[in-house]
């Protein structure tokens, strides 16, 4: 097909109202060979039960089977109701699931959705998971339960744009010769793809708007002073403004803009912003048109909602988004911004006419539902304004801010399985007669809503039938009036919010979960998907960040999330306030030079609630362990020691909880009469937060926020003055001016949570990764917040840890993707400890190398509990290898992953290993003394120079300098790098070190000093930090090497060399008088034993089960792993044929023989540690 013809094709499917006649031609153009003969129409009887409510009629136009032999049908779905477009998407992705798998196990299918007499549609692309098991005959067949289904789709009709359908499928029309596979027909509802170019139009917009502010900034003085005084700057106003903007085009596509004075919201043109700029009924448009619409017409309350300037109805939004940043002066300063920023004529690259931020934003669609994992929208959505911000920052701002956003599977995942641990923990032990098992938990958060329309139909038929049998388990519907009261009062925050993902993806699954739990509740109260939205915002939902961008990005997908299912068109109800939910603060800060900022006392119970909680936690603990006995008992596995220890610990419980009672009602008697002044604050502090959130009326609003800051100050002035800290007093002066949190009082803020649970229920986060090298000035405040807990070599991450559980109630649950690295590094010792000492681990997902985010970050998954672990506590391990494994992370789990117990996981380090592996490790550990006690200690880092270019040379330098002055010879070394060691022997490539150590009279060495010279300006130390140019700060001459090698004789011995990061096995011979870079460790003692063992498979399987993995398959080999590794005892007699076969292989490297001589060594090398057959083939098959 012609480039022009498959243009206007495209354009006449999409951007009209459906029509299937123009449907049928596209697709007989898509697929080149659509098979028409076996088309039909069902409607009536023949459309299942679940969804006669739902769908009126659906068609097969055609069948297509693609060049690898996949199957694809050709479908028409219509559908009853105007909202079964838009909000039962579930549905409509169950029923294809439905058709797929009863006719013929199909691979997928195309479907237009359409309802009768709307201008919109749906065009999808449906994909069907299908999972086998092997049947009792070892058949292998596809397994019965529900399959999931993942649909991507286009929204299209007259409203819409057809911009991206044009750049997808245009390409696809034009091959007349190809028939698509699968793959392609997919890649062409790629939204990654609209996703990268939607950011990089963002980007320019956004640096054309802050190019564009600075010139007004810079030539009107009335915007500089307000600007100035206001602490306005330029990147964050461009930020916000862009972000208003989103804002509005995501809501004008429900037509609540430009609405006439006596019509419904939602019959405003969908396209408001456009005809606002056409209309030119302007001087500027940004001053006269865009500012009194942000900070007047959505900001402000008027009868009827009435907005005479532009003569229409304007929704009053309130919230904080059309709040004017910083409070600047938007009536009074003139911001003249060209109104061709907006829009123009120029011509893009792709052909497009305007650039503009209304041009670019008119081509593209937008849609306020955020993508869950099964359900992907070809559009611009609310996820994308976090990846957008995100990609805002400079790279060395994401590296310094450790900013890397997660994938929306990690995110759900790790959201879904953190309800099901809570539910499961809160529900230990509940009073029913149907025992309420973890298994039934996970089925009702994980597939929920696949089996929702099925099991509303039996609910309203008011009976089971063998077709139609309740799917969700007994006990939850016994209990779904339970579990719903606790989904609705969990408490969730994330202490490095970022763009809102884990705030967003928990209300997601908390809503999911209640709408399927209200089949089975009986109950007049609102229960809407808007109405639990906005419950969870309301009470569940908090975040902290320590950048204001990243918070007003949260917050608006929070606002959008809730908009899109305003149901009540009749009366659009303001935004719920949120700067008392997302909240900017260093979430690790709460002290000021080791001085607390605020008095905890201010919300500190009384001493019976105190008590009340210590009764909480002892019958928490109590249901954990009547909970593991009655599972035990159901699965025949309770044992008569094991029911002993459980019934005594069970007893002493209970007397305890006697003596807790007691204490209550002795400690009620002394209660003093009336409050104290704490405590009349603290109810204070309680009540405004409680009214700001429900407040709408600006002024009211405006003058409870300043009482709350006010009051915050307040509490932290006065408790600097009563320390006698006046310099403290002064820089707090200038953080209040700038209303930015440098720290952030967690009880202070959310005393709510403190006093009613003692903490959150659930701690969820991607905290920023930043290496510990680039926080040196942040360490001494973090050594004081700290205290033992603090490591001077810790990555950021691992605060976030321990502040994470502090600020969790008991039995509380933390969920963390964070990197791998503290795992085994020697600065996570104390993590280690923590993590499963003072709390309990369930899920430890090791993703390795895998590309989870932009950069290699090395991702695991934590989900702990904050309770000390049980002397047999387990927990679920899995190690990820294959990125295909991310879409599917339940049932990767549920194959690769495996139980060990807590106790494995050491303070020395963690090793995620099968318990075979373990045996097998803890086998080669008993076998001998420690490599770093066999060596007494004798391990050596390489020489770091600073500066390579001026102190390696090539052998023609060396010449050249020994020429001009002999005695340069003696500080001329051969030089080894890490790519020149090999297994066995290090191979020199004829290069020298300048070894310039400390104490070197550089004016012995003339020649030497005038060749250092020409590098001096780089080789001077650094100042500080801060200093561009020159090596780092020290004490250090300019012309010596960087670091002070004290054991520099040791590379005058013949030696074992070995590379610092290993992607294969490397123990090489070092010759006497070899210096080697710091990419190298040595072990100055030459022992042809120690040099077998350490080529040995036995010595590399243990390491790589010790030692951090890198990409590629390389291993981090620093002295902390190494010195670990066993040396087996030897006779004399024991060791011979070892030496004798490693002098055979230096003697000749290169010898063919070398291949056997290794494979003699490894069995030798087996005998001696004592491995069976069974270990061989471990270590082998590793």
């Amino acid at each position: 097909m012609h480039v022009e013809e498959a243009k206007r094709l495209i354009r006449e499917t999409f951007q009209n109202h459906f029509d299937e006649n123009r449907f049928r031609l596209f697709a007989k153009n898509l697929f080149n060979d659509l098979d028409e003969s076996k088309a039909f129409a069902y409607q009536g009887q023949f459309i299942p039960d679940a969804y006669k409510d739902h769908v009126r009629q659906y068609k097969r136009l055609g069948k297509y089977t693609d060049p690898d032999g996949a199957a694809l049908d050709v479908l028409v779905v219509n559908l009853k109701r105007e909202t079964a477009l838009d909000r039962a998407r579930t549905m409509q992705r169950n029923f294809i699931a439905w058709y797929l798998k009863h006719r013929g196990e199909k691979d997928a299918a195309i479907v237009a959705y359409h309802t009768d007499g709307l201008e919109d549609w749906r065009f999808s692309y449906v994909r069907m998971d299908y999972r086998t098991e092997q049947g009792e005959t070892g058949k292998v067949r596809v397994k019965t339960d529900l399959p999931p289904a993942r649909r991507y789709s286009f929204l299209v009709g007259q409203n819409e744009n057809s911009h991206t359908a044009q750049t997808r499928f245009q390409p696809l029309l034009e091959d007349d010769r190809h028939n698509p596979t699968l793959d392609r027909i997919e890649e062409a509802f790629n939204i990654e793809t609209v996703t990268q170019e939607f950011f990089e139009k963002y980007r320019l917009l956004f640096n054309e708007l802050k190019e564009a502010l600075d010139s007004v900034v810079e030539h009107n003085a009335v915007v500089a002073e307000d600007f100035g005084e206001k602490g306005v700057d330029t990147v964050n106003f461009a930020k916000k403004t862009l972000g208003q903007i989103v804002f509005l085009y995501f809501l004008q596509k429900k037509g609540w803009f430009g609405v006439a004075r006596d019509k419904a919201w939602g019959t405003g043109p969908k396209n408001f912003l456009r005809q606002l700029f056409d209309d030119r009924k302007y001087n500027n448009f940004f001053n006269d048109i865009l500012e009194p619409l942000f900070y007047e017409a959505l900001a402000r309350e008027r009868d009827q909602n009435y907005y005479r300037l532009f003569d229409c109805k304007i929704p009053f939004l309130n919230g904080g988004l059309f709040d004017p940043i910083n409070e600047y002066d938007w009536v009074h300063c003139d911001i003249l911004l060209p109104d061709a920023l907006f829009s123009n004529r120029n011509r893009t690259e792709e052909g497009d006419v305007g650039t503009g931020i209304l041009d670019i934003f008119d081509r593209y669609n937008f849609t306020v539902r955020e993508d869950e994992p099964l359900e992907r929208e070809v559009a611009v959505d609310p996820e994308m304004l976090g990846k957008v911000f995100e990609n805002l920052l400079e790279v060395k701002d994401r590296k310094s801010k450790g900013t890397y956003y997660t994938p929306r599977e990690i995110v759900h995942y790790m959201c879904r399985e953190s309800l099901i641990s809570h539910l499961d923990t809160e529900l230990a032990g509940a009073d029913s007669d149907l025992f309420l098992r973890r298994e039934d938990l996970e089925y009702l958060i994980r597939y929920g809503e696949r089996i929702r329309e099925h099991d509303a139909r039996v609910r309203r038929e008011g009976k089971e039938t063998p077709d139609y049998p309740y799917l969700l388990p007994a006990p939850i519907r016994a209990k779904a009036d339970l579990i719903d009261a606790k989904l609705a009062d969990i408490r969730v925050c994330d202490p490095a919010v970022g763009s809102g993902a884990f705030l967003v993806g928990m209300m997601a699954e908390i809503v999911k979960a209640r709408q399927t739990l209200s089949i089975y509740i009986d109950s007049r109260e609102p229960r809407g998907t808007y109405f639990f939205k906005r419950q969870a915002i309301q009470n569940s939902l908090y975040g902290v960040d320590i950048d204001p961008g990243a918070v007003e990005i949260a917050k608006l997908r929070l606002w959008l999330s809730l908009i899109v299912d305003e149901e009540d068109i009749r009366e659009i109800k303001p935004l719920p306030n949120l700067d008392y939910k997302v909240m900017q603060g260093n979430s690790l800060l709460e002290e000021y030079e080791g001085i607390k900022l605020f008095d905890e006392k201010l919300i500190t119970d009384s001493p019976v609630d105190e008590i009340e909680m210590l009764i909480q936690e002892a019958k928490q603990r109590q249901q954990r362990l009547q909970r593991e006995y009655f599972r035990l008992q159901a699965n025949g596995k309770l044992t008569a020691f094991k029911r002993q220890d459980l019934e005594l610990q069970l007893q002493e419980l209970a007397t305890h909880l006697k003596k807790l009672e007691k204490r209550v009602g002795r400690i009620g008697e002394e209660i003093p009469l009336f409050d104290s002044e704490a405590k009349k604050k603290a109810d204070e502090i309680k009540q405004l937060h409680k009214e700001f959130f429900e407040t709408f009326q600006k002024s009211r609003k405006d003058a409870i926020k300043a009482r709350i800051e006010a009051l915050e100050w307040e509490l932290i002035e006065a408790t600097l003055r009563e320390q006698h800290k006046p310099d403290a007093l002064k820089e707090i002066g200038i953080w209040k001016k700038a209303n930015i949190r440098p720290f952030f009082l967690w009880k202070f803020h959310f005393a709510e949570v403190f006093r009613e649970k003692r903490g959150f229920d659930v701690v969820i986060a991607n905290p920023p990764y930043v290496r510990q090298e680039s926080i040196k000035a942040f360490k001494p405040q973090l050594k004081q917040a700290f205290g033992n807990f603090y490591c001077g070599t810790a990555d950021l991450y691992t605060y976030f840890y321990k502040r994470g559980l502090e600020i969790l109630k008991p039995a509380g649950h933390l969920c963390f993707i964070a990197p791998n690295k503290f795992m085994r590094a020697g600065y996570g010792e104390k993590t280690r400890a923590l993590l499963a000492g003072d709390a309990t681990p369930e899920i430890v997902i090791d993703f390795g190398d895998l590309p989870i985010f932009d950069a290699t970050t090395y991702p695991s998954i934590l989900l702990i509990e904050k309770a000390r672990p049980e002397a047999d506590a387990k927990t679920l391990v899995a190690t990820f290898t294959d990125p295909s494994q991310l879409e599917r992370l339940d049932e990767t789990l549920a194959a690769v992953g495996f139980s060990m117990p807590v106790a494995a996981l050491k303070p020395e380090g963690w090793t995620l290993e099968r318990p075979e592996i373990l045996t097998l490790m803890e086998k080669l550990r008993k076998a001998g003394k420690p490599l770093g006690e066999y060596v007494d200690g004798k391990f050596y880092y390489g020489i770091k120079t600073g500066l390579n270019e001026a102190f390696v040379i090539d052998e023609a330098a060396r010449k050249h300098l020994i020429a001009e002055d002999p005695k340069s010879a003696d500080l001329i070394k051969p030089w080894l790098r890490g790519r020149d060691i090999r297994k066995w022997k290090a191979e020199w490539a004829g290069l020298y070190v300048i070894f310039t150590r400390r104490g070197t009279d550089i004016e012995q060495y003339p020649a030497i000093k005038r060749h250092l010279e020409q590098f001096r300006k780089d080789l001077e130390p650094k100042k500080s930090e801060k200093t561009k140019r020159g090596r780092k700060p020290g004490t250090y001459k300019w012309f010596e090497i960087q670091d002070n090698i004290a054991y520099f004789e040791e590379f005058e011995k013949e030696k074992i060399i070995y590379q610092e990061i290993a992607t294969f096995q490397s123990f090489g011979y070092a010759e006497a008088g070899w210096f080697c870079n710091n990419k190298c460790y040595l072990v100055s003692r030459i022992d042809d034993f120690l040099l077998g063992l350490l080529n040995s498979k036995t010595t590399w399987w243990f390491l790589g089960n010790i030692t951090s993995g890198l990409v590629g398959g390389a291993r981090a080999m620093q002295m902390p792993y190494m010195e670990q590794l066993p040396i087996p005892s030897a006779t004399a007699a024991q060791k011979s044929p070892i030496i004798e076969r490693v002098r055979k292989i230096l003697a000749d490297p290169d010898s063919p023989a070398v291949p056997r001589l290794e494979s003699e060594i490894d069995d030798l090398v087996y005998k001696l540690y004592g491995l069976t057959k069974d270990e061989i083939t471990l270590v082998e098959g590793t």
